[in-house]
């Protein structure tokens, strides 16, 4: 058996800890991020049936600015490289 195999693979059970503390902050932050997009377009969805209802059924142009056309597929996380460290 070689001797550094307990080291290496006390390293490795260390980044395999590490890297799934990560993910389940990832996540976290995406499931968080998915609720607050749910809850603002149910709220916008709301705000343009009262405009409509104003408005006598024509429906007005009053959202702003399109989004950008990636804006429904944005990357979920930074490109990052792994170190050894």
């Amino acid at each position: 058996m070689d001797p550094a195999a307990p080291s290496t693979e006390r390293e490795y059970v260390e980044e395999n800890l590490r890297l799934q503390h990560t993910l389940e902050e990832a996540k976290a932050e995406m499931d968080a991020a998915a609720k607050t997009a749910r809850e603002q377009a149910s709220g916008k969805a709301g705000q343009t049936a009262k405009k409509t209802e104003l408005h006598g059924g024509q429906q007005t142009d009053s959202t702003g600015p399109e989004a950008p056309a990636d804006w429904e597929n944005p990357p979920l996380l930074p490109a990052c490289r792994l170190t050894g460290s």
